[in-house]
């Protein structure tokens, strides 16, 4: 369902782009490995718990999230921005596999 939601909104955007199909990973830069490209082409789908909910941040796979910036970036105060736990992923995005939360699309339609 996920790959429907986000082939659609690039469709809808005019985007061009290519699916690429690779076995399962544990993370962004062994995802980029099995794809044969580098982690700065990759992006991941990290998940942030803020006062007004989750917040899904794409990020190249050779980067990290600098919480400050997306707590300045969301007005909230220090502590108020943190990455979710496996624990919440798993409850609160069922529908995918843990680590594997796409974008945009499924059950929850997150910012």
């Amino acid at each position: 369902m996920a790959v429907s939601d986000l082939t659609k909104a690039l469709d809808d955007a005019g985007v061009q782009y290519e699916l690429l199909h690779h076995g399962r990973t544990e993370d962004a830069v062994a995802e980029a490995g099995a794809l044969g490209l580098a982690p700065a082409d990759v992006a991941k789908t990290l998940i942030a718990r803020t006062p007004d909910g989750h917040l899904r941040a794409l990020v190249p796979a050779s980067e990290r999230l600098d919480l400050r910036k997306l707590r300045e970036a969301v007005g909230a105060p220090k502590d108020d921005v943190q990455l979710a736990t496996e624990e919440e992923m798993a409850r609160d995005y069922p529908e995918f596999a843990l680590g594997a939360v796409p974008p945009l699309g499924g059950a929850t339609h997150d910012p």
